[in-house]
């Protein structure tokens, strides 16, 4: 759960064994940082720090000239495509917001491409 001011944010969670903190956080820079809303957040491409395996995992959709990059400062890329993107996490999102014309509330979902789920409204 994530909190402004004591007032409710956004509830979220990412579930991915080793990589889910790594996740997590890259979600919520996303949506905090950069703006996006919560299903863009979800559909980016994600890296993986993997410490057991030495190597950097990377997303298929990540930019060729960063992956070209890690490779030159002699990190060990892997990319990752296919049904083996689950590696990255799967999560879902709802996001609070208040909208500012209407003075009402509002509930705005998203659901990570890489699993079976959806966000729906009522």
């Amino acid at each position: 759960m994530v909190t402004v001011e004591d007032d409710l944010f956004m509830s979220y969670g990412i579930m991915g064994g080793y990589n889910q903190p790594q996740a997590q956080l890259q979600v919520l820079l996303n949506t905090v940082c950069f703006g996006m809303n919560p299903q863009q957040a979800l559909d980016a491409s994600r890296i993986c720090i993997q410490v057991e395996n030495d190597r950097v995992a990377i997303e298929d959709g990540i930019d060729q000239k960063t992956v070209d990059t890690l490779r030159d400062m002699g990190h060990n890329v892997y990319v990752v495509t296919g049904l083996q993107r689950s590696l990255f996490g799967r999560g879902q999102i709802i996001k609070q917001y208040t909208d500012q014309s209407s003075g009402v509330r509002v509930l705005v979902g998203g659901s990570d491409p890489r699993s079976d789920g959806q966000a729906q409204g009522r």
